[in-house]
């Protein structure tokens, strides 16, 4: 097997502060990938992924990341924040079938967390995905393994 490829990356990442307690970042990447030349040699005979763009890469990805931080009296911190992160669709496998495309999908995050006065600990309640969005990260075929 032997693979040569084209790519091309753009990231552009912007931050925000509105005051002491706020924290806006946002960002956007674009990336263009092709296989300029890529043969696979398998038992039933070679396949040809040349012109194919890369398998689990989005051409398009973005995020926006809010934060606010609240000093207490104590000289403690109380910070919420709320990540979301946007990715295209993608081919999830090198098959290129289109039962294989990751859907874009959009992934938000909320987070709370105390951070002790004297900074010697931090205490956070999370929560991963929470517009339960359901999305395929990976896709694998075993049926001629």
């Amino acid at each position: 097997m032997r693979a040569l490829s084209i790519r091309a990356r753009f990231e552009l990442e912007l931050t925000y502060l509105p005051s002491e307690n706020w924290l806006i970042r946002a960002g956007y990447g674009y990336t263009k990938t092709e296989f300029d030349e890529f043969i696979s040699q398998q038992p039933g005979g070679d396949i040809d992924y040349s012109g194919q763009e890369f398998p689990n890469v989005p051409e398009t990805t973005a995020f926006i990341d809010l934060r606010y931080t609240n000093p207490l009296a104590s000289g403690a911190e109380f910070e919420i924040a709320t990540d979301w992160n946007y990715a295209d669709d993608y081919f999830v496998d090198l098959n290129y079938f289109p039962d294989n495309i990751g859907e874009s999908r959009t992934i938000g995050n909320l987070y709370l967390r105390y951070h002790s006065a004297d900074g010697q600990w931090t205490a956070s309640l999370y929560s991963r995905n929470v517009a339960n969005e359901e999305y395929v990260v990976n896709r694998r075929d075993f049926s001629n393994a």
